[in-house]
Formats: C-alpha cells, structure tokens, sequence
C-alpha cells in the first residue's frame, strides 16, 4: 500500500511538473514576439532563419533579439536613427569624401560593450584620417549574434545605398562558420529538441549568465532619448573589462563549442560548411564590387588561438588534448580562398598572437577584445588600408 502511494505522489507531481513546463513554453512563445528582453535570452545562434524574403532595414533588424530600436541608449551610445552603434549619417556622401563602410557581428557593434571612443572602428577612422591623403568617413553596420548570411543581407538593404568606396567584412572566425549554418551541424534527436524548446533555452541562457554579466549589459534596460537624436557616445559607467561576462564553466563551455570546427575528427564538418560560407562570401564579393567599392576580409581570432593557456583548459574541458585540434585551419584555408579569388584580406593571427606575451587583447571571460585587443587590430587595419589607398 506504502508503495502504491508512494507511485502516486510521484506520478502527480511528474504531471504537474510536465504541465507547469507546458504552460511556461507556451507564455514564453507568446511573449518572445512582444519582449525584446525575451528574445535576448531565447537566443540561439543555430536557428537563425533565411533573409531573403525581408526587404526593409527595420524588418531585418527585427529578426534579432535587440530589434530596432532608434534613438535606444545602449552600451554607452545613444543609437542613431538606423539603429546602429555609429553617428549619423545619409545615404549620399559628400563630394570629395572616401567613404568606408564595416559590416560585422558584434565584434563590429560594440565588442563586448567597449567604449565607443575605443572600438576598433572608430580608432580605425582616426587613424586613417592621420595618414592618408583623403576626407575619410567611416560607417560602422554591426548587429551581435549574426552570422555573414545575414550581414550580406544587411549590405544589400542598406550598405548598398552608402556609395561606399570600401567595404570591410569584420569575419569571426570564432563563430562566422556555424552561426546561420546550424542545420549543417550534427546533432541528435534530443539535442535538436531542447534547442527548439523555449524553456531549455532560458534556462541555458540563464545558467551561462548567473552571477556574473550585468542584466543591463545583456538585456535591453536601457531609455529611449525623447530627443530623437542619436549617433553619440555618453558616459558608459558598466564597462569593466575585468568583470567576466560568463562564469568560468559557462565560459569554456562556449569556448570549447567554437573550437569544435578546427578538431581534426570534424574535418569533414569543417569542409562542409565552408563550402556553404564560400558561395556567400563570393555573392558579397560581387555585389560590393558591383557597386564600384573595394571588398575587404578582416578575420577576427578566436581567444583560444591567441592563449595557448586558454586551448588546453576549453580541449580538456572537453575531455581532449590541444594537438587534437588544427587551430590555426580556418585562416588558412580562408587565406587560400581569398588569395585563389583575387579578395583582400588581412589575418590578425600572427600578430595577436605576437603580442599576446606581454598584452591581454581580450575581455575577461568574455570572447571580445578588450580596448587593448581594439587598439592593436584598428592600428594593424590601419596600415593594412593605408598600404592599399597608396596603389
């Protein structure tokens, strides 16, 4: 008899426990439209969906967790009226002005939240306006948590107006390979599951987060300016590069997940969604140089192809040894491909790693640069641009 009762209290509280997920799976699907801040922490990178059917910057923009939001203070910069981390600008240069157009994830929005005044592209403009012969303007079009699906989309709705004279593609090479690309990534049945589920993705977000970023840093708390004026920096009292963003578990977790492309076992993974990028970055190749402007690749390392220290604790955290992994693959073959296809492009590699002895270029436990690692790639872009406006 015990036993019977004791069956029965657990099965009631199996279904009132399946019914209380239920109910939660269905208010967070009902809100998630409504609630950016919803969206924010029911992000995921592998179900990004296909652009082409979009045709208006605001509906682009709206597929992402942050939206549209002109005018938004945000990480210590009143957007502008396109809802970009950039001053304002027109769509009509004026006469006599070289204008520079960057597109990228958030490495190019705002690289973990780093001063505007110390972001790789503003120092980027700085520079340039120091050393060449010409009336440099500089746009920077950066949306975290995109892939170059959707910044090829995002130079075609509003890139393309800009009569831009170059085009910078800021490629991570961190995630720029599996993000937007997630249906060519092997995962069971349960995995893809639990990625579909409102509830699991909360929840995952929320472990990753707990005790350790700032709510305001990664939710959108933040006030509209009644103004309707943006495109300026004010004071931004939460940057802290010494504060982690993610515990350090949640941290080497997401480090050892963008790894996962340069591990010898996933050559053949690696292969095939490289094959996918290729066709994509040709297309926006094309279309840049159709439109009169010069196509750059900037490729952004990864923090573990930087600090050996960090490889061996993500590989063992996996359960693997360093030598298990090529890390320097991705640069390589996209080095070849640029070379093989006539695209300009600088690697960052070499010199990161270079400087890395005696410098941290990144944020703590983060996976951006800090205003270090900013200085270091806007000064090497720098005398890479510098170099090509002088041919």
């Amino acid at each position: 008899m015990q036993r019977i009762k004791i069956a029965r209290f657990i099965m009631t509280l199996s279904l009132q426990l399946i019914i209380t997920i239920a109910l939660l799976e269905i208010g967070l699907r009902v809100l998630e439209p409504y609630n950016h801040n919803t969206r924010v922490l029911l992000y995921n990178s592998r179900l990004l969906g296909q652009y082409e059917q979009i045709n208006t910057l605001e509906a682009l923009l709206n597929t992402r967790p942050k939206g549209f939001k002109p005018y938004e203070k945000r990480a210590g910069f009143v957007l502008n009226s396109k809802s970009f981390r950039t001053k304002e600008y027109s769509h009509k240069k004026s006469p006599g002005t070289y204008r520079i157009v960057v597109i990228g994830d958030s490495f190019t929005a705002a690289s973990g939240g780093v001063p505007y005044s110390q972001h790789w592209a503003v120092l980027l403009e700085k520079h340039l306006k120091s050393t060449v012969s010409k009336q440099i303007e500089l746009i920077k079009l950066g949306v975290g948590g995109v892939g170059t699906q959707f910044e090829l989309r995002l130079w075609q709705l509003e890139g393309s107006k800009l009569e831009a004279d170059m085009v910078i593609l800021a490629f991570c090479i961190g995630n720029d390979f599996t993000d937007e690309q997630g249906s060519l990534m092997p995962r069971s049945l349960f995995h893809s599951f639990l990625e579909g589920s409102y509830v699991f993705r909360l929840a995952h977000n929320l472990y990753r987060l707990k005790g350790v970023a700032h709510p305001t840093e990664i939710m959108n708390h933040t006030q509209t300016n009644s103004k309707q004026q943006g495109g300026y920096e004010i004071k931004n009292d939460l940057y802290d590069p010494n504060k982690p963003t993610f515990t350090r578990p949640a941290f080497l977790e997401v480090v050892s997940n963008r790894m996962s492309i340069t591990q010898k076992a996933n050559h053949i993974l690696f292969t095939t969604l490289f094959a996918h990028l290729k066709q994509v970055l040709l297309f926006f190749q094309d279309t840049v140089v159709n439109s009169n402007a010069k196509f750059v690749v900037m490729m952004i390392p990864d923090e573990y192809q930087v600090y050996p220290s960090l490889l061996k604790e993500a590989a063992h955290h996996k359960g693997n040894q360093p030598n298990d992994y090529n890390i320097d693959l991705p640069q390589t073959q996209l080095s070849h491909f640029f070379q093989e296809n006539e695209i300009a492009s600088l690697d960052l590699l070499p010199t990161f790693v270079e400087q890395s002895e005696n410098k941290i270029l990144y944020r703590l436990q983060d996976t951006h640069w800090n205003i270090e690692g900013n200085q270091l790639a806007a000064k090497m872009l720098a005398e890479y641009i510098a170099n090509m406006l002088k041919k």
